[in-house]
């Protein structure tokens, strides 16, 4: 049997110490919420209409947007914690890997963190390390770009970089638990979502392969790509973030 996807809040392990001790907060004050969080997630493995709906009551939308489908999300009771998860592959859907994905995370800004973020985006502040956690695990090598982009009702800045992505397929209810992780040359983008009115942190994380990996960033056609702001804004602008 595949095993279900991680909790996802572990994908937050990216450096961002500030937001990680705020998600585990939540997470240990809240263990039974959590876990009936957790089982709910793990079950929409299997329904597709229920992991539909899930992750467009956690992220609005009419339609993903293409080659991508709803893996889950995960919700936690006063708006404590949300998440919804996007992948080019799903049980079921024809593919046995994921290569292309989308996480999405709303919660809480009580302690001002979104301020503290945004200067890591904007070059202002350390960039993060890697990340390092079940489903995902990326070693950056190369900045490829930061910047801000209008798209999905928001003010998004972006945080471009390429190197080696390892992905656990299980995780994504795909393969075998304990079946070997990938790895391949890829690009990941950390994203913050700045909804004008409110105190909530949102952030994102798009992965996808690199399409001219070894060749320098000032030549490389990275169109398409999470590198692209591009394609940043056709990407996000089937979402709305701030609703």
């Amino acid at each position: 049997m595949p095993a279900a996807p991680r909790t996802p809040t572990t994908w937050l392990g990216c450096g961002c110490a500030s937001v990680v001790a705020v998600a585990m907060a939540f997470v240990a004050a809240t263990s039974v919420a959590t876990w009936r969080a957790e089982r709910r997630f793990e079950r929409m493995r299997d329904d597709p209409e229920a992991r539909s709906a899930g992750v467009a009551a956690v992220l609005p939308h009419q339609a993903p947007p293409p080659g991508y489908r709803p893996v889950g999300a995960l919700t936690m009771p006063l708006g404590m914690l949300s998440m919804a998860v996007l992948a080019d592959a799903v049980p079921g859907g024809g593919r046995d890997h994921v290569e292309r994905a989308f996480f999405f995370v709303d919660l809480p800004d009580w302690l001002g963190r979104e301020r503290a973020l945004s200067e890591v985006f904007e070059g202002a502040a350390e960039a993060p390390g890697g990340i390092q956690q079940a489903e995902v695990e990326f070693a950056p090598r190369e900045e490829l770009g930061r910047g801000a982009v209008e798209a999905g009702g928001a003010r998004v800045l972006y945080h471009a970089r390429r190197g080696t992505l390892s992905i656990d397929d299980s995780r994504f209810g795909l393969a075998e638990e304990g079946a070997p992780r990938r790895e391949f040359e890829g690009i990941a983008t950390m994203l913050l979502f700045d909804c004008q009115g409110d105190r909530r942190l949102r952030l994102g994380l798009w992965l996808a392969p690199d399409p001219a990996p070894g060749s320098p960033a000032e030549v490389a056609d990275l169109t398409g790509t999470p590198a692209d702001p591009a394609a940043l804004r056709t990407f996000l602008g089937h979402f709305r973030f701030c609703d």
